[in-house]
């Protein structure tokens, strides 16, 4: 609708336009599409220019990014871009980090604590003091 050379009028329930226009991008604007589960991995290996993961063990990554491929070999052996979502916790101290943690698996659920507890065991031994 913006991309047309005539500018946009438009007067709907939750946006206005006046006169609105956009100029249509130069290059394709690549598609993202974050997926773990078979339906929508399979619409990522057809259509996607990047797929994502979030919030995976490397065990886990690694069982899925095999299945993906799988899915971008069966059509046609498309390169799809690989992206994976990580969040770091940085705290003072030992209880200023499970506090935080137990913030932030309240703020995206309960399921994420325990990989927020796997990646702290991993990853402990790059703490230090600041």
């Amino acid at each position: 609708m913006l991309w047309g050379k005539s500018p946009v009028y438009y007067n709907g329930k939750y946006f206005k336009m006046n006169g609105a226009t956009m100029q249509k991008p130069s290059q394709c604007i690549p598609i993202t599409i974050a997926a773990k589960k078979e339906i929508m991995m399979r619409i990522a290996a057809k259509y996607a220019d990047i797929w994502e993961a979030a919030y995976l063990s490397p065990e886990q990554f690694k069982s899925l990014n095999t299945k993906f491929d799988d899915m971008c070999n069966e059509f046609g052996g498309r390169n799809v871009i690989k992206s994976i979502e990580l969040d770091v916790i940085i705290a003072n101290s030992d209880s200023d980090l499970m506090y935080n943690e137990k913030l932030f698996a309240m703020e995206r659920g309960p399921h994420i604590y325990n990989q927020i507890r796997w990646g702290r065991s991993v990853f402990s031994c790059f703490s230090r003091s600041f």
